[in-house]
Formats: structure tokens, sequence, C-alpha cells
């Protein structure tokens, strides 16, 4: 195959979870697997148990739930409306706030929160909710502080780093005292059957998704370094699946244009913050220099 027609097929550097998953395993699964036949109820505990081994937490701190967006808008609600008394007060050094939700890593820039900052910000909320549907991109995780701290809830999404985008599962790490709160909101997003036995063979098949995850950590170091060498974009240190860039020399809309052109689409920012910046997910090293290329060309023409 020339290079010429591999440069015409669609590039979709757009994405925003692991492009190596699912795993095998999942596939198999799905298509026959005899927990399929199983009560919810029973995969439900079986899943919860085995995500409380992963991460080393008490099963009843793991609260499970489906699409992410949905689940996390669910349990910010559940604590705005969860007695104060079994939360603990803010430091009264700082000023109190409520319920504080953020993100680590930023799903746009993929910047992670550093341990001190999060204890900072802990310590002066009332509730802290992480967003870390792309955490295990990361070498860093909130997980330390949610041990320190009783008001601090984690919540990850398997449809990120494990690919169960089809079969969505996510779960919240949440201090025993909020448990039955946030449980009892979860309940309106029941999980189906086939999505808890894609995420229990997601997790007996840890070896293969632990391997791939690497490979998009490794390719995002090499997608920042490349793109570091250009003059017209300045890349951003990330700790998730892709890379945030800023557009330094002409206009995005015009690099977004010739990128098209080219059949290579990236994603796009919608905040008003980030109007010059493209997000482009991190593949591989040959759709790292179809990339490369197709940017260097469109410079030519400033």
């Amino acid at each position: 195959m020339s290079q010429s027609r591999r440069s015409n097929e669609p590039l979709l550097l757009d994405g925003a979870t692991n492009p190596f998953t699912p795993s095998p395993r999942v596939r198999l699964a799905l298509e026959n697997d005899f927990r399929l036949q199983q009560p919810v109820s029973r995969l439900h505990l079986l899943l919860q148990s085995r995500i409380a081994r992963h991460h080393n937490i008490p099963v009843g701190s793991v609260v499970l739930g489906s699409e992410i967006d949905k689940f996390i808008d669910q349990v910010v609600s559940s604590l705005a409306e969860h007695p104060r008394s079994s939360v603990r007060p803010p430091d009264n050094r700082l000023k109190p706030r409520g319920v504080v939700r953020i993100s680590s890593p930023d799903p746009v820039t993929g910047r992670a929160i550093g341990h001190w900052e999060g204890v900072g910000i802990a310590r002066s909320s009332q509730v802290l909710v992480v967003d870390e549907r792309f955490a295990p991109f990361s070498h860093q995780s909130m997980l330390p502080l949610y041990r320190e701290f009783d008001n601090v809830v984690l919540l990850r999404s398997m449809e990120t780093w494990a690919g169960l985008v089809d079969h969505p599962v996510s779960y919240a790490i949440v201090p025993k005292l909020m448990a039955p709160a946030i449980d009892e909101s979860a309940q309106a997003q029941e999980l189906p059957v086939s999505n808890l036995v894609a995420a229990l063979a997601t997790f007996e098949d840890w070896r293969y998704v632990k391997a791939s995850i690497e490979r998009v950590r490794s390719e995002r170091l090499h997608l920042f370094r490349q793109l570091r060498k250009l003059n017209m974009v300045r890349p951003m240190p990330s700790a998730a699946c892709f890379v945030a860039a800023e557009v330094t020399r002409g206009e995005r809309a015009d690099l977004l244009a010739f990128l098209q052109a080219a059949s290579v689409t990236v994603h796009v920012p919608d905040q008003r913050s980030a109007n010059q910046m493209i997000r482009i997910a991190a593949l591989s090293k040959g759709a790292t220099a179809r990339l490369i290329e197709a940017t260097i060309d469109w410079s030519k023409s400033l």
C-alpha cells in the first residue's frame, strides 16, 4: 500500500479512551459466559468485591454506577443533601465550601492535581468529589487523599481506561458514612448483566489491560515530545490518554480545516478558555508521525 493511500485513510485522534481495549477476554465473556445467566445482585456484589481488592479498600466503600457523567451528577446531588453531621467539618482557618467537584487529570488539558494541592482543597471543603476517569493513565491518584481524609469521594469510569463504552460501568470510592446515601441514588442506574460481566472480565484480564495502559502512556510521551519540536503549537504535559496543545501561530480553525482535508481528526474543546486549543489522542507512532507531517505542511502557508 502506497504512502499516499495510507494518508487518505481517516485518522481519528479525537478520542479519550484506551484504544487497545476492551480486552480479548471481555469479548469472549460477552459471547458466552456462564455469568450472563446469573442474578444481577450476585454480579453486583462480585464486582464490588473485585474493585475493593484492586484498590485495597473496604467493600462497603464501593458504589457502582453506569455512565460516568450521569453518575457524577447523581453523586454530587446526593452528597449535597447528605447530613453534615456525618461529614468532617472544614478547617476553620480556611474559608469553608460545600460539595466541591474537581477533575484529575483534567479532561481538557490532562493536568493532574498534586497531592498537596488536593490536601488544601479537601481541608477547605465539606465534601470533595474527584472525577478520576483518566487516573489510570497517570502515575498518581487521589487514593492517598481518600485514605487520609474522610470527606473525599473518588469516581472512576471503565469507559475510559478499559474501553467499556458500549457497556459502561463507573464506580465511586466513598467514606463508609456516605456510602448509603450515594448507593440509594445509584439505584436509578441499575447495571445490565452484560455490563457487570464485561467489568468482571476486565479485571480478570488485568495483565493485558495494564500493558495497554502502559502503551498509551509511552505514546503520550512520544506525542508530547514530537509536538514540542514544532513552533506553531505548544503542548501541555498530560497525565491522561491524550495531549492538549495550544495553537500559537495561525488560527486554530485554519489548522483544523487543513487536518480535516488530510483526513485527520482531533478533538476541539468547547470551553471558552480553550479557544486556541486542540486535544490529540495518544494512539501510535505512525499516527503521531502523520499528524506532525500534516501540521508542518500547514505551517508552510503561514
